[in-house]
């Protein structure tokens, strides 16, 4: 993505202009520090090319000192936030500052004929707030997690067994497509109750194209909402606007048979008999397929790169195998996630994959609702804010070794004679953020992973 001439020298009279005219930055108080206009534009292409996919990006941002740094572009502002103690601030005890996704940022995302087939991840206010509290009463409900999803991830994962053993050398060439078919078995069997393997999905809608589709969605819209249009008004969405529709309409179409055929067990339907029983002027029982939008769209690309690691590492470090498949065999019965809180090597090891490997380095954009402060620092309205997952989770002041070295070992710790799983230390990693716009599929995503 190119900034044109044109665009550049707009730009930089607009950022001369507000350099020279008093803001509220400079009345309310000071600002987070940064680089001026140019420097600004010459970190954020760096940050747009290698956001989500790379953590060179997050690393660049990291380096500088004190627990924030912000771009200044002219009439945007885009603020990362580098120490959890910030983070904390902005997403915990000032959320309903901090938890919005930019309203003015979502008009200019998509075009308005578009803005039909988007999902639920940047809706704000009441809408969001709906959205959370059937998210709370499914995806962060301990019951519905045991009695449904963890069936339906044991169905998929038997499945998966078959087709690994059954499986050719030729067939393991590229793990991170099999993890990826197996992560959409998944989701599928928890959207819609029922399979989503390759020999399910057929006709029109072609596997390998829904991998593209999701592609494009997931590094072009659902991780950068309102993120690049922001600053780059002309951005074209054309690249992306044939995947945008054609995943909304194959996930509406599945949601509509789901409810039609009132498959209880599928979160769709799930969806559909909360709103008919809540009274609402924002979502409707068949919305579902919006929410659905974001659960694919967030899931089948991360979880299958978390799946990646965890097997890197693993075969890097055949001792660890041994110690990891001798503690599942002590443990004397068939593993499930549940268990998990009883296998603390292994939890260590998962727990540090997430440390070093996030998901994503840099996380989904925040939007301020208002002129607020954090950590002391003026934070315009209209700003976004944009957590640093790998300078919170690289942080040296939090770990006594180095933190860029991978060590399955990093949360153990001996009570009395027995080791046990260091869940206080563990609490410091979080790949998935914290408040309220934390990922709503994070126990969900950690299930196949395990």
């Amino acid at each position: 993505m190119h900034l044109t001439c044109t665009v550049v020298k707009v730009v930089m009279v607009v950022g001369m202009l507000m350099v020279m005219t008093p803001n509220s930055d400079a009345l309310s108080g000071k600002t987070p520090p940064g680089p001026g206009l140019l420097g600004s534009f010459t970190q954020l292409k760096r940050v747009v090319s290698d956001f989500f996919r790379s953590r060179s990006a997050a690393e660049m941002i990291s380096e500088k000192e004190g627990g924030l740094y912000q771009l200044n572009l002219g009439l945007s502002k885009i603020c990362f936030i580098n120490s959890r103690g910030f983070r904390d601030e902005a997403f915990l005890e000032k959320y309903h500052l901090f938890s919005d996704r930019g309203v003015e940022s979502n008009k200019k995302q998509l075009p308005e004929e578009l803005m039909q087939w988007r999902g639920t991840i940047r809706d704000n206010g009441a809408a969001s707030e709906e959205a959370r509290a059937f998210v709370n009463s499914t995806l962060k409900e301990t019951s519905y997690l045991r009695t449904t999803v963890e069936t339906q991830i044991e169905e998929a994962i038997a499945f998966f067994d078959d087709e690994l053993t059954g499986a050719i050398p030729s067939d393991l060439v590229v793990p991170k497509m099999i993890f990826r078919e197996h992560v959409l078995d998944v989701m599928t069997r928890i959207a819609f109750d029922t399979a989503g393997h390759r020999n399910t999905i057929s006709g029109q809608w072609q596997f390998q194209k829904f991998f593209e589709d999701v592609d494009a969605l997931s590094n072009s819209v659902l991780f950068q909402p309102g993120f690049i249009s922001t600053v780059l008004p002309n951005t074209k969405v054309d690249d992306y606007e044939t995947n945008l529709v054609g995943v909304a309409k194959y996930l509406k179409e599945r949601a509509e048979e789901a409810i039609y055929t009132n498959r209880e067990t599928s979160l769709v339907q799930r969806y559909s008999d909360f709103f008919l029983k809540r009274e609402s002027s924002i979502a409707q029982p068949e919305d579902g397929w919006r929410l659905m939008y974001d659960f694919f769209t967030a899931g089948v690309n991360t979880v299958p790169e978390v799946i990646t690691w965890d097997i890197y590492y693993l075969a890097s470090d055949l001792d660890l195998q041994d110690k990891i498949r001798q503690e599942m065999k002590n443990f004397g019965t068939d593993v499930t996630y549940d268990d998990r809180t009883s296998l603390p090597r292994t939890m260590s090891f998962l727990t540090e994959v997430h440390r070093l490997r996030p998901v994503a380095t840099l996380g989904i954009p925040h939007a301020a609702s208002a002129d607020g402060t954090i950590g002391g620092y003026a934070i315009d309205k209209e700003t976004l804010i944009i957590p640093n997952h790998w300078a919170m989770h690289n942080d040296p002041a939090d770990w006594q070794s180095d933190p860029q070295v991978f060590d399955a070992t990093r949360f153990l710790k001996l009570n009395g004679n027995d080791l046990t799983f260091d869940s206080d230390k563990a609490r410091i990693v979080t790949p998935f953020s914290v408040g309220p716009r934390s990922c709503p599929g994070q126990e969900v995503a950690a299930g196949p992973s395990f």
